[in-house]
């Protein structure tokens, strides 16, 4: 049988996304490290499409809340660009935080 090998990937915050980490209430706080967690072992998530094609979503406390990524599989990255409530500007949210303001971040690290 052959030996499976756990990658872990670094996960890492944006600037912005350390800012919005920084800010959740504590109980939301908690919720939202069981999540990045998880994306040490395994990023997972929904590809996001459109405007920000490229950057992926995970939805957690009862899907209230959304952290929104990008992952560098060759290098074992996940950078964490926002974590927003969901509501009906998240995706005007997203847009702006990601392409306007903080998406040459990802350029020069990848």
């Amino acid at each position: 049988m052959a030996k499976r090998f756990l990658i872990e990937y670094e996960v890492n915050f944006t600037p912005i996304g350390q800012k919005y980490y920084n800010e959740l209430p504590h109980s939301i706080k908690i919720e939202c490290k069981k999540i990045l967690a998880k994306l040490h072992i395994k990023p997972i998530g929904k590809q996001l499409k459109g405007s920000l094609t490229g950057f992926h979503s995970l939805h957690f406390a009862n899907n209230k809340w959304r952290v929104i990524y990008a992952i560098k599989t060759d290098l074992q990255i996940v950078l964490i660009g926002g974590i927003v409530p969901r509501t009906n500007q998240t995706y005007e949210i997203d847009r702006d935080l990601f392409k306007k303001k903080y998406g040459f971040i990802f350029l020069f690290i990848f």
